[in-house]
């Protein structure tokens, strides 16, 4: 899951996570140290779970939450959307096979979200079966059925909609290079997406050509939400697609605002996940980190019921940390991202510049520019901290500021052109002037590329982008290394636009050794195969180099209650979202 640039600067850190407390709607923070799997509670399966979504205590329901957002949303279409922010404002519009739910106190569950469960496995894994809940309808009033998922599924193949998920395409097809297998049903029409099938209305069977143990997570993904045949339009459905959530899009003026208001088909008793309690979602964009954060921090007119998505910037931090009620406003806690130094490995071919570089880079330079010292702790690895059976480990030992000198003796004192492609925004270019002074001291010769910020991925992720060098981020969509390994290091599923694999690498005992790993029933032993997979791929091909372990902290004004940490999106979940009285 592709995400977003944070930070927290260590003078903060400390009475941040002190202010913020324990579990609780706004503030889900574990000690001050460094995030680990051992500070964070495991997602827990809870089946038969109906609905509707508890209420938290004191919530009512009416009144608008405005959200601050800095760029447009790359895509709204369910099967497209993949960056974190805009899976937060999908989690509102569309509804998926199973879903996160996060309760009270902390438990975060999966739980049925559209099926009855999270799926049926059989023939050892190879085979799941959902059930759709009864009453569940579009936003046109249309009933939703098992064929709207499969058709989902299937259209999800198609190469016309590039940058969303891919987990259960490749499953199903049994190929990384799921498009090849089956090029969805544009190309194709009445043709069903391979393994898939539905043999009643309300009853979605997947089978996949060997055991898979993760499919529940992946049924979260928007992959699954339903789509109705005769309202689709291709790449165009990006633009208004047809709602199966609790609200609907009224007005949308991309790059200013969007407005949702309550899908009126949308039935309470068939939804554990979301309360939906505010009348409407006023989403503005063009709204800066600090821009939001000042916006939150005065709380005048609506901006006292907002919620940023913003990280609050280093250079505010002191003036969050003097209002008495921090402990209710911040969001804040550990997230499944890694960030990362892409390197182009089909541009970038000589492996002595990409250890060099590894070697070159100052992480902590590089996180001070963004404002993130004390809590973005410095990455070696892959695979994040949340991951089952990580493992610590420094391929490149030269320290956490680079080691220039090294790095010049392992380019043989030659000077290496590089494109460097950032996106257009402030932070961007703060850091592009960095990186090119510092790489600059060890031979590396950038010329920078600005891309604009919403379409940043879809172009870092096209294969003919031009580009040497791009910061991206991999956010893990379930806590195991299937969810992160595969999806950005299989190069047998590298295609023209959309690839997750955006370092481009196709080494074949890379993906032998993931169909391998792939095949492992038990959590502990794939655990431990993903985190040495991880440590030889930098070792032997170094096709990133990874920045940062990421956290969040953001802020909910003072007239927003029920807002937490999502425990996948790593950003404020809204779907507990409620608009608190004015007070005397």
């Amino acid at each position: 899951m592709i995400g977003r640039l944070r930070g927290l600067p260590p003078y903060l850190l400390v009475a941040v996570l002190t202010l913020a407390g324990a579990a609780g709607y706004r503030a889900a923070a574990p000690a001050p140290r460094s995030p680990s799997v051992a500070a964070l509670p495991p997602i827990v399966f809870a089946d038969s779970v109906a609905g509707p979504a508890p209420v938290p205590d004191g919530a009512r329901r009416g009144g608008t939450v405005t959200v601050l957002v800095n760029g447009s949303f790359e895509h709204l279409d369910p099967a497209r959307t993949y960056v974190a922010a805009d899976q937060v404002i999908n989690l509102l519009l569309q509804r998926t096979l199973t879903a996160v739910r996060h309760r009270p106190g902390g438990a975060v569950e999966l739980v049925g979200d559209l099926a009855t469960d999270t799926g049926r496995p059989s023939e050892g894994g190879r085979v799941w079966t959902f059930t759709l809940r009864p009453g569940l309808r579009f936003a046109d009033g249309s009933p939703i059925n098992s064929k709207d998922i499969g058709y989902a599924i299937a259209r999800s193949f198609s190469r016309d909609l590039p940058d969303g998920p891919t987990h259960l395409q490749r499953w199903l097809a049994g190929v990384p290079a799921f498009a090849e297998r089956y090029p969805g049903p544009y190309e194709r029409p009445g043709r069903p997406a391979p393994g898939v099938s539905t043999p009643d209305a309300r009853t979605l069977v997947l089978r996949f050509p060997q055991p898979r143990t993760d499919v529940p997570f992946a049924a979260a993904s928007g992959t699954t939400t339903p789509v109705p045949h005769s309202r689709d339009t291709g790449p165009g459905y990006d633009e208004y697609p047809v709602s199966t959530g609790p609200y609907r899009i009224a007005s949308h003026d991309p790059g200013r605002r969007m407005v949702l208001v309550r899908n009126p088909f949308w039935a309470a008793e068939t939804d554990p996940v979301r309360s939906a309690l505010p009348d409407r979602f006023d989403i503005r964009y063009g709204q800066s980190p600090a821009a939001a954060t000042s916006r939150i921090l005065a709380g005048t007119g609506d901006d006292a019921a907002a919620v940023s998505l913003e990280q609050v910037p280093s250079a505010m931090l002191l003036q969050v940390a003097e209002h008495a009620d921090l402990a209710r406003r911040v969001v804040v806690g550990p997230t499944p991202y890694v960030f990362y130094l892409k390197i182009n490995t089909e541009r970038v071919t000589d492996l002595a510049v990409r250890r060099a570089l590894n070697c070159a880079f100052d992480r902590s330079g590089y996180i001070r520019t963004i404002g993130g010292a004390g809590v973005a702790e410095p990455a070696t690895t892959i695979l994040p901290r949340i991951a089952v059976g990580f493992r610590s480990y420094d391929a490149y030992p030269c320290g956490p500021s680079g080691d220039a000198g090294k790095a010049r003796v392992m380019l043989g004192g030659r000077s290496v052109p590089l494109r460097y492609g950032f996106r257009d925004t402030e932070q961007g270019r703060a850091v592009t002037a960095f990186l090119t002074a510092s790489l600059g001291r060890a031979g590396f010769d950038l010329t920078t590329v600005p891309v604009p910020a919403d379409r940043y991925y879809s172009t870092i992720n096209s294969r003919r982008n031009g580009l040497d060098l791009y910061p991206a981020s991999w956010g893990a969509d379930w806590p195991t290394g299937q969810a992160v390994i595969p999806p950005i290091a299989d190069g047998r599923g590298i295609r023209e636009h959309g690839n997750s694999n955006s370092s481009y690498l196709d080494d074949p005992g890379v993906n032998a050794e993931i169909d391998r790993i792939s095949g492992i029933v038990g959590g502990a032993e794939a655990g431990a195969a993903w985190a040495t997979l991880d440590e030889r791929i930098m070792r032997d091909l170094a096709p990133l180099v990874p920045i940062y372990y990421d956290r969040n902290l953001t802020l909910a004004g003072r007239r927003v209650g029920g807002v937490r940490l999502h425990r996948i999106l790593g950003l404020p979940t809204l779907t507990d979202a409620y608009v608190e009285p004015v007070r005397p």
